[in-house]
């Protein structure tokens, strides 16, 4: 065989097991990207508190199930949401009626609220 001829055809066989072999990929890189958009949309806001106040009480489910996420797409795949995106990420509280606040900053200090959950997305 040269090199100057062409591959044989794949079989019906192989092209569905190329397929089978591609779509977990595809699908983790879906994910991935539509993970990194919604954390986009908050953090890139040059007011994420102003986003976070416009979810309203969505936001706590929003926050829970994009940890979750991440948490999944890090098991599938150690260091993959290591990306500028999550870099940009506040703490956050998430508070018992769905609302999620940013944690204040160091100089001042924080209200104790032991109803409340504090998450610190880094």
């Amino acid at each position: 065989m040269t090199t100057l001829l062409n591959p044989a055809k794949p079989t019906i066989a192989q092209c569905r097991a190329q397929r089978a072999l591609a779509l977990p990929r595809m699908m983790f890189k879906r994910l991935l990207r539509s993970w990194a958009e919604g954390l986009d949309a908050v953090w890139s806001s040059p007011n994420p508190a102003d986003v976070l106040a416009a979810m309203g009480t969505q936001a706590g489910e929003l926050f829970t199930r994009s940890e979750q996420l991440r948490a999944f797409l890090e098991a599938q795949q150690p260091g993959s949401t290591a990306i500028p995106q999550f870099a940009k990420a506040k703490p956050y509280t998430i508070h018992p009626d769905g609302t999620v606040t940013l944690v204040p900053t160091p100089e001042a200090a924080p209200a104790a609220n032991s109803k409340s959950e504090i998450r610190n997305s880094k």
